[in-house]
């Protein structure tokens, strides 16, 4: 999936929320090795913060 920007085509961004660092960093290391760009968020309150500039296609997380 593609997104049209100021005449550029860029990849769908992907919001990856793990409390993990390592975890956190594995998966957004795979996710952008498949073409996606990523943002990261180590809770659900950063997530949210995030949210409004990240403007995410898909949302990763593990719910405890």
């Amino acid at each position: 999936m593609v997104f049209m920007e100021a005449d550029r085509v860029l990849p769908a961004r992907v919001l990856i929320v793990e409390d993990e660092d390592g975890a956190r960093a594995g998966l957004a290391a795979v996710v952008e090795s498949w073409g996606y760009r990523t943002a990261t968020a180590r809770d659900g309150q950063e997530a949210l913060e995030k949210l409004p500039q990240v403007s995410p296609v898909v949302l990763i997380t593990d719910l405890k």
